[in-house]
């Protein structure tokens, strides 16, 4: 059965998500949260999840803490990956099928670069607006995409919520199909994250 959504779970080591500055060491965290597609079929809403996570970020130098680099405008890119057969559905033929249309023999894996990002007006209850621009690659097909997420800072760490839609034949691949066709996955999808990234040294906003 196709479920409800698709959830990415950041949990254990498949994505990568890297943040890189220069004059910055990479620091590993454990990331908490969840970042998932919402796609629909001719039959109903389906559903696929990876546990299988990785995350670093770049320290800054002097001792700054994650959180300030942010709001300082230091980042100068961010690389996330998403290795094709971390992707899990509890339907094998859907997961077959869509490794195929993803091309995962010659391109195993969907990347971002982040290029840049601006971080809009804190909102009454500290959360922050930021726009960001980068490349996303998928079955090796890379667009620039524009991406709004919200910005939340406290003690834990950073919190980062947004939403992409994107069409997945943008990309050249074409929505795999069930049953010889008779259920077909719908163009459309969402993309939806909510991630925690910790940092020991994160202050209150």
């Amino acid at each position: 059965m196709i479920k409800n959504t698709f959830r990415l779970f950041a949990a254990a080591p498949c994505l990568l998500l890297t943040l890189t500055a220069t004059g910055w060491a990479q620091t590993a965290l454990a990331p908490r949260g969840s970042l998932w597609i919402e796609g629909d079929s001719t039959l109903h809403r389906w559903s696929s999840t990876s546990t299988a996570v990785e995350m670093s970020v770049a320290a800054p130098p002097s001792g700054e803490d994650l959180a300030a680099a942010i709001k300082n405008g230091q980042f100068s890119g961010l690389t996330a990956r998403i290795p094709d057969a971390s992707l899990k559905s509890g339907e094998s033929g859907l997961d077959k099928n869509m490794r195929v249309a993803m091309k995962a023999a010659e391109f195993p894996e969907v990347s971002y670069r982040l290029d840049r990002y601006e971080l809009g007006k804190p909102a009454a209850d500290g959360s922050t607006p930021v726009k960001t621009s980068g490349e996303l690659t998928i079955a090796g097909r890379t667009r620039v995409v524009s991406i709004d997420a919200v910005l939340t800072f406290s003690a834990e760490g950073v919190r980062l919520l947004g939403a992409y839609p994107l069409n997945m034949s943008d990309y050249g691949i074409k929505p795999p199909t069930l049953m010889f066709g008779a259920i077909k996955v719908k163009d459309p999808v969402v993309i939806r994250f909510n991630l925690l990234l910790p940092s020991s040294t994160a202050k209150k906003a």
